[in-house]
């Protein structure tokens, strides 16, 4: 199998950078529809939980708003509902990187760091990173298994 056979087979089962034959593959133009409708029925399920489990009266009646706003555009203006999807891909985005640097980073630097000065002062490596002038390989010899068993579980 050449390079322009395999390209062909990659632009049919998975085109996934251009947007005309990502819509041809579905077989629908407007797929804005359809997501809309999924948008909206996710926000409605998380607007009960609001009211019906959590009791934020207000809060769940913004999100039930808030989905009649997504349905509608999604179905009577394509602009809007283009243009609500860009704001929630941008707050997507924002919250995604709220939780980088404000949860995931002092975790780090609460959980690793001190993690690794308590082994750097038990002089312990456990990733042999130490380097060592002298040794002619860096190779870990291991025991071979005793039976072909462990090579037929690869993951």
């Amino acid at each position: 199998m050449n390079l322009t056979s395999i390209q062909s087979v990659v632009q049919v089962t998975w085109p996934w950078r251009d947007p005309i034959a990502v819509s041809l593959t579905t077989g629908r133009s407007g797929g804005h529809k359809r997501r809309a409708v999924i948008q909206a029925v996710i926000m409605a399920a998380v607007a009960t939980l609001m009211t019906m489990v959590w009791h934020k009266i207000w809060l769940g009646l913004a999100i039930y708003s808030l989905s009649a706003v997504v349905i509608i555009s999604g179905f009577l203006i394509p602009t809007l509902f283009r243009a609500l999807e860009r704001v929630g891909q941008w707050l997507g985005r924002m919250v995604g990187i709220g939780i980088t640097w404000l949860m995931l980073m002092p975790f780090f630097y609460l959980c690793f760091a001190p993690a690794r000065l308590i082994l750097k002062l038990m002089g312990k490596d456990p990733m042999h990173r130490r380097f060592e002038r002298n040794r002619s390989s860096y190779w870990v010899d291991h025991k071979p298994p005793s039976t072909p068993q462990p090579y037929t579980r690869q993951y």
